[in-house]
């Protein structure tokens, strides 16, 4: 066993939450999870602009989902709508940047909701 655990490489996995993934969808739960894990990254490093903002290209999105430009989309517009990012063009050139909104009694009525399904 420990042999399929170091090949699949625990550094190079998405984690999920299965109550944030009953509550707003699979797909959307690994976009998700792969913008937290580049806010921290861009954080750990000064990297997000004055405002929290950060850029991930719809080529590096796929690079860390698998989720083709279509399906990045769909999944955007639904966190969007559930108010857990924000996503607009930012920048000179303009690149598509991502807000994480910061707002832990709500996310929390979305994981409780995902709890009850």
């Amino acid at each position: 066993m420990n042999a399929i655990y170091q090949l699949l490489n625990p550094d190079n996995t998405i984690s999920l939450n299965r109550p944030l993934a009953h509550a707003v969808g699979l797909m959307e739960t690994v976009v998700y999870s792969a913008l937290i894990a580049k806010w921290q990254y861009y954080s750990d490093r000064g990297k997000l602009d004055p405002d929290g903002w950060f850029y991930s290209t719809i080529a590096d999105l796929e690079e860390s989902t698998s989720l083709s430009d279509k399906q990045q989309k769909r999944c955007i517009t639904v966190l969007e709508k559930r108010g857990l990012i924000k996503c607009s063009p930012r920048g000179m050139p303009a690149k598509r940047s991502f807000y994480i909104i910061d707002d832990i009694v709500h996310l929390a009525e979305i994981l409780a909701e995902g709890e009850e399904k």
